[in-house]
C-alpha cells in the first residue's frame, strides 16, 4: 500500500467534486473488445502448434529452468505446484532472476516478451506477466545508486540495446531507489537529502521510460511503471489519466491498469473513497458485457487491499455484495481450479456477513483454503466462528 502522506485534497466538498468529475470526464473513454493476440510463433524442438497449453516446461523457454506445474497432478497426491495464486507469482519471477543471473538475456527477452501478448494466465486468471513485475522490483530494488544500477543492467542493454526488460526494469530500479531514500515515514519526517535523492531518482526513472517509449510502450508493464512514477512524483490527475488512457487502448484487457489507477485515487493521495467508486462503476460500465461482473469484483477485491483494515468496502465505500458475488460466481466458472480465488471469495463472504455462502465454500474448500485470502481482523478462525453463531 502507498505510504500515507498529507492530503493533496482539502475538505469532504473537494472530494464529492473530484469524484464527479473523474466519473463525467472517464465516462467519455470507449474501452474496446480485448484485441485477440497474435498466434506465437513456436520454439524449435518444444512448441509446434504455438498453442500455451501444449507448451511442456517452462512456458516454451529452453531448459533448465522452474518447469511450469503439472497440467494433470496424479491422482492422490498430497501436494502439486501450481500456477496458483502466490505461488504461481513466485515461479515467474524466479524463472525470470535465475534467467539474469545467468546472463541468458536472449531468453529473459523472449519470456517477457511472450507473456506481454497477455495469452498467458495463472490458474486464477491472473496475466503472468504480473510476475515479470515482481522479478523488477525484487531483483533491482536494493541497488543504492546510479553506479549499481547501471553496472548490474549494462550486460543486459549490452546484449540489446533496446530490451523491452531492460528499459523498464532500469525505471523500476530508479523508483525503488526512489522511495529507498526517502524512507518509510509520513512526508514530515522525510530529511532534506531524502526528499532531494527521492525527485532526482524518480526523475531518472521518468526519463528511462521517456527515452525507451518508442519500444518499451509495447509491453503493459511500461504504462505500469510509468503510473508508479508519475504518483511519486505527484504528478496531477490528468497526467496519471493520461497515459492511463493510453495503457488501456492498447491493452483493454490488463486490469492491473486499473488497479494503479485507483491508488492514485487513493483518499491519501489525489483521491477519495467516492471517486474509487465512481471509477470502478465506470470501468465496469466500459468493460465488455461477459467480463462486466468479473472486473467489477477484481476492481473491488484490489481497492479493499489498498484500504486500511478499519475500512468496510461494503459498509464505508459502497461495494455492493451481490455484484461482487456474482463476479466471484462467474470467476469460479472461467478458473475452477484456482483455490486462491475461492479462498478470496469465503473472505469476502465472511466480511460481507453471507453466512450461506461463506459455509458453502468453506466446505467446498477444506483444508485446502488459504489463511492468507483473510485479514487480521476477519481470519479463517473468526469468521467460522461467526458461521457458527458464536463471537468467540
Amino acid at each position: 500500500m502507498p505510504l500515507q502522506r498529507p492530503l493533496v485534497l482539502a475538505g469532504v466538498l473537494i472530494a464529492l467534486i473530484l469524484g464527479y468529475a473523474f466519473r463525467s470526464q472517464f465516462s467519455q473513454i470507449t474501452f474496446r473488445e480485448p484485441i485477440q493476440s497474435p498466434k506465437l510463433a513456436p520454439l524449435p524442438g518444444r512448441n509446434s502448434g504455438g498453442n500455451p497449453a501444449e507448451e511442456i516446461t517452462c512456458d516454451g523457454i529452453p531448459l533448465p529452468c522452474i518447469p511450469d506445474p503439472p497440467k494433470n497432478p496424479p491422482p492422490g497426491a498430497a501436494w502439486t505446484p501450481s500456477d496458483d495464486g502466490s505461488s504461481g507469482v513466485t515461479r515467474i519471477s524466479e524463472n525470470a532472476s535465475l534467467l539474469f543471473s545467468h546472463k541468458r538475456f536472449a531468453d529473459l527477452d523472449a519470456l517477457i516478451g511472450r507473456y506481454a501478448t497477455l495469452q498467458y494466465r495463472f490458474d486464477d486468471g491472473r496475466f503472468k506477466l504480473s510476475g515479470i513485475g515482481v522479478f523488477f522490483d525484487q531483483t533491482f530494488g536494493t541497488l543504492a545508486n546510479g553506479e549499481s544500477i547501471e553496472g548490474l543492467l549494462e550486460p543486459w542493454t549490452a546484449a540489446n540495446p533496446s530490451s523491452v526488460g531492460a528499459a523498464i526494469a532500469t525505471a523500476a530500479a530508479w523508483r525503488n531507489a526512489a522511495w529507498r531514500a526517502r524512507g518509510n515515514g509520513f512526508a514530515n519526517t522525510v530529511s532534506p537529502e531524502g526528499w532531494r535523492l527521492f525527485h532526482e531518482r524518480l526523475e531518472r526513472a521518468r526519463t528511462a521510460l521517456n527515452a525507451s517509449g518508442t519500444y518499451a510502450a509495447s509491453n503493459p508493464l511500461w504504462y505500469l511503471e510509468y503510473m508508479q512514477v508519475n504518483l511519486g512524483l505527484d504528478a496531477p490527475l490528468s497526467e496519471q489519466f493520461a497515459i492511463y488512457e493510453r495503457g488501456v487502448k492498447a491493452f483493454p484487457e490488463f486490469f492491473p491498469l486499473h488497479m494503479q489507477m485507483i491508488v492514485a485515487l487513493l483518499p491519501q493521495w489525489h483521491g477519495s473513497n467516492p471517486a474509487e467508486a465512481a471509477f470502478i462503476d465506470t470501468v465496469t460500465a466500459h468493460s465488455p458485457p461477459a467480463l462486466r461482473a468479473e472486473t467489477y469484483t477484481r476492481l473491488w477485491w484490489s481497492a479493499d487491499q489498498f484500504t486500511d483494515l478499519n475500512v468496510d468496502i461494503f459498509r464505508d465505500m459502497g461495494a455492493s455484495w451481490p455484484r461482487m458475488k456474482e463476479g466471484f460466481e462467474s470467476l469460479l466458472k472461467a478458473y475452477p481450479n484456482s483455490r486462491w480465488n475461492r479462498s478470496h471469495f469465503a473472505s469476502f463472504a465472511c466480511v460481507a456477513g453471507d453466512v450461506n455462502t461463506y459455509v458453502r465454500l468453506r466446505a467446498e474448500l477444506g483444508d485446502k483454503i488459504n489463511p492468507h485470502a483473510f485479514p487480521p481482523n476477519a481470519s479463517i478462525d473468526v469468521c467460522d466462528a461467526r458461521a457458527a453463531g458464536k463471537t468467540t
